[in-house]
């Protein structure tokens, strides 16, 4: 719900490590690409994630 109403900012997988739960994020970004357009799609699986590491500002969507 939260991706069709466009109301997440980022995307990310609840991996431990890579034997015990590894980040395994294929199919949540495929849902994500397939059920959203393509710059909210790129903001939520890229975009907003290198503005916060670089200190680049507010979120795009």
């Amino acid at each position: 719900m939260l991706v069709e109403e466009q109301l997440a900012d980022f995307a990310g997988s609840d991996a431990h490590s890579i034997y015990h739960r590894p980040p395994e994020i294929a199919n949540g970004a495929d849902y994500i690409l397939r059920s959203s357009d393509r710059d909210y799609a790129e903001a939520l699986l890229y975009e907003n994630a290198r503005r916060l590491l670089f200190g680049e500002g507010a979120c795009l969507k």
